[in-house]
């Protein structure tokens, strides 16, 4: 619907700011929904003696909220600015994505 919606707007010559930036946050949501599950197999196939069950739990909170703020905080960032790189988009994602890596590794 948005890409559609993008064409016809392109094509009468009309900006396309607020529907490209809508496009690519839903996008980025999209792609962060497989890293928030690939952060949380550290927390469940992680060494059971490293830490209890509550402090793997509020870590994976406290990055969940840290996420879902950073991630409002871009997208209400874009009223205040005129044109937002491409990447602004993506940044809260790509922080999820380096955690979930980071995560990772650092169980085996």
């Amino acid at each position: 619907m948005l890409w559609a919606s993008l064409g016809h707007l392109r094509e009468n010559g009309l900006d396309t700011t607020t529907q490209e930036f809508a496009f690519w946050s839903r996008i980025a949501r999209t792609v962060a929904i497989v890293f928030a599950a690939l952060l949380a197999l550290p927390f469940v196939f992680g060494s059971l003696r490293a830490s209890g069950s509550g402090t793997r739990t509020l870590v994976g909170v406290l990055i969940g909220i840290a996420f879902f703020f950073l991630q409002n905080l871009v997208e209400s960032g874009r009223a205040g600015v005129q044109r937002q790189p491409a990447g602004a988009r993506l940044v809260p994602t790509t922080l999820l994505a380096i955690a979930a890596v980071g995560f990772i590794a650092r169980t085996r």
